[in-house]
Formats: C-alpha cells, structure tokens, sequence
C-alpha cells in the first residue's frame, strides 16, 4: 500500500461482512493483494485487491449457482424418468393381468351372470406393483439417483 499513499485502506474484517463471512485474508491471497496493519494492528488491504477479491468471492457464487441450478434440473429429470418408467410397467402389467382375468372369466360359465371386471383384482394390483418396483430397481441400476457432490464430479455435462 505504499504505492499510492492516498488509498484509503479497506479492513479485513469489514470485508469479511462483504464476502458472506468469510475468511477475507484468504480471498486477498487468493487474488494475490498485500495484507498489511494500519497503526491500530489491524489486518487492511488495498481497495484494488478488496474488488478483486468482491469479483471472485461473486464469480464463485455465480458458478455455484449456476451448478446447483444444472444439478436441480437434472435431478427433477431423473426423477421423472424413474416414475415414468415404473408408471409405464405397473400399467402394462396391470393391462396384462386385466386381459387374462377377463379370459379366465369367459372361459368359465359364470360370466353371463357376473359380467366381465373392468379394473384388475387386489392380486393383479401386487403382480403389476412388483413388476413396478422391479422396472425402477433397473432403472436405478442402470441410471444411479446420485449426489450433488456425486453429479459434479461424474455426471456434468453429460445428457443421458
């Protein structure tokens, strides 16, 4: 700071309140400013290195939500794809198991007089449930529901 002697020196500590509470003496470094005392003992800087810091405290803040944004929309997709999936199974399954009720009910006599079932029994409903949860147990398999630590370090970038 002795290069310009009418800077005003900006006080570690009241940048500290500007950066969230952070650590100021390790944004300054980070930047590469001097840290100095004023003739009170306390830790000052540069106005040029407490903007530098401000501007990379803000471009970490920015690019961290910007991922947390990223990690957001691609956690919503996957858990759009896993419901779909296990919808698609439990319907196809429950289609299935229908139809065959319906066959094993016009092979026998009684179907005149109890008409045909329009939704599948409690039975069917556990088959085309199992079958449901084993559809997204594959799908988790192959498509791991991951963290967001996980997700910065595997997945970014990458579309499925």
């Amino acid at each position: 700071m002795t290069a310009k002697t009418n800077e005003i020196p900006v006080r570690l500590d009241e940048l500290a309140g500007h950066l969230g509470n952070q650590d100021a003496e390790h944004w300054i470094r980070q930047v590469g400013g001097p840290i100095e005392r004023d003739w009170l003992g306390r830790s000052v800087t540069t106005p040029a290195a407490a903007r530098k810091a401000l501007d990379a405290f803000s471009d970490q803040a920015a690019e961290s939500a910007r991922l947390a944004s990223e990690f957001d929309a691609w956690l919503k997709d996957w858990e759009r794809c896993y419901i779909a999936v296990g919808e698609a199974a439990y319907q196809d399954a429950a289609k299935r198991r229908l139809k065959a009720e319906q066959q094993a009910l016009r092979d026998s006599d009684d179907t005149f007089y109890l008409g045909l079932p329009q939704t599948v029994s409690p039975q069917g409903r556990a088959v085309a449930q199992k079958v449901c949860d084993e559809a997204r147990e594959a799908f988790e398999k192959q498509n791991p529901r991951l963290t967001f630590e996980q997700w910065t370090t595997t997945k970014r970038g990458r579309k499925r």
